[in-house]
């Protein structure tokens, strides 16, 4: 084998070494990213829950007030 292909055998690994590199870099990058966005992803559904609760606790609330104002409500007092 003379140099012209030793050289060329070595520049393709290498070009397959670093693109192996790459690859793994990004995938762990993947994963890093995927485990840091878990926690915020679940906190914005919290969110999504907490404002459709107070939504729904808003709306039971006026349900009650208005029925008791017509004299059909649920007793609120102890």
């Amino acid at each position: 084998m003379d140099w012209a292909k030793g050289y060329l055998l070595i520049t393709l690994a290498a070009f397959l070494c670093e693109y192996i590199r790459l690859r793994v870099d990004y995938h762990i990058l993947e994963i890093a990213i995927m485990v840091a966005a878990a926690p915020l992803a679940i906190f914005a559904i919290c969110v999504l829950f907490y404002f459709a609760l107070a939504a729904l606790t808003d709306h039971v609330c006026d349900f009650i007030e208005n029925g008791r104002s017509r004299g059909r409500g649920m007793r609120t007092d102890p």
